[in-house]
């Protein structure tokens, strides 16, 4: 054999073993491909199944979750629902215990003014010896202050405070002129009708003088410390004795004071003076006599007070 054919040889098997070697490799290289494109698809597969099982668990989670939620925002609602109504109930019972005390007061006001009423008028008819107008009448301090205490045991506990003290210094006054023998005189018709002042300013004046009380509108409001400072002015000028006709209408007009005041604070307690109208005479008013008229007849002086009764 020639190097010639040697070469010949050589070179169809290399050939040979070159085209072997490719088709080795290629098949090699295919099988590679499908093993690793089956590997993937497990993988991808086997990743499929986590993350579905992974959105499950979280949705079971998320659910239990959501149900535990619920379940605590039933039961807050539920307590919220019992709250509210128990508060609603306990709040009915002390509307009805309010309403039922406000009944019971208002039953109690309206006895007790109708009873005030009453015992308030005995005290006019039992005063009414001591009046500025008409014929003077005989006043025996030791029986009236006698009859004042026999109603003040039987109706005294209807008086207010204001007037419990107005009482007592009545009976202060009316037991000091007893005690002094003080036969009451009213100053003369002369004096209080004679002249061309008021009756009633000529009593105010009287009452400056000697007893030095300052005139207000309604001997309703004069203060207790006034009417204890004239009580204790009236002891130190009677403290030496009966002096005539000076004295006893001293003494008049001391007890007719207080006992204004007195009689005076009870009516504005009752409210027998405030103006009360008809709906009826309020219209009739308002026809006959337009608004910007009402004072076109006002005199402008105070009105007359209660120590004209």
């Amino acid at each position: 054999m020639d190097w010639t054919e040697i070469v010949k040889y050589l070179g169809g098997s290399t050939v040979l073993l070159a085209a072997v070697s490719y088709i080795a490799k290629s098949l090699t290289s295919q099988f590679l491909k499908r093993d690793l494109q089956h590997a993937q698809g497990e993988i991808e597969r086997k990743n499929q199944l986590e993350l579905q099982e992974f959105k499950g668990a979280q949705e079971r989670e998320l659910q239990t979750l959501r149900e535990t939620q619920e379940s605590k925002m039933e039961q807050l609602r539920q307590l919220h629902e019992s709250t509210l109504q128990s508060i609603q109930i306990q709040a009915n019972e002390r509307v009805e215990h309010v309403k039922s005390a406000l009944q019971r007061v208002e039953r109690l006001q309206s006895d007790l003014l109708k009873s005030r009423d009453d015992a308030y008028g005995d005290i006019w008819k039992l005063t009414g010896a001591v009046n500025l107008f008409s014929t003077p009448l005989p006043v025996d301090c030791a029986a009236l202050s006698t009859s004042l205490t026999n109603w003040y045991y039987a109706k005294g506990w209807l008086l207010t405070s204001e007037s419990k003290a107005r009482y007592f210094l009545l009976q202060e006054t009316l037991n000091l002129l007893a005690l002094r023998s003080v036969s009451l005189n009213r100053p003369s018709d002369e004096v209080l009708f004679g002249g061309d002042t008021r009756t009633v300013d000529v009593l105010r004046r009287l009452r400056s003088e000697q007893l030095q009380v300052a005139p207000r509108g309604d001997d309703g409001h004069y203060p207790i410390e006034e009417l204890a400072a004239c009580v204790n002015c009236c002891k130190i000028r009677l403290s030496h004795g009966n002096n005539g006709q000076v004295s006893r209408e001293f003494g008049w007009l001391a007890l007719q004071f207080v006992m204004s005041a007195f009689r005076s604070r009870l009516t504005l307690e009752l409210g027998s003076r405030d103006m009360i109208q008809s709906s009826a005479a309020v219209e009739e008013h308002r026809v006959e006599r337009p608004m910007h008229a009402c004072n076109s007849d006002q005199s402008g002086g105070s009105a007359v007070d209660s120590t004209a009764k």
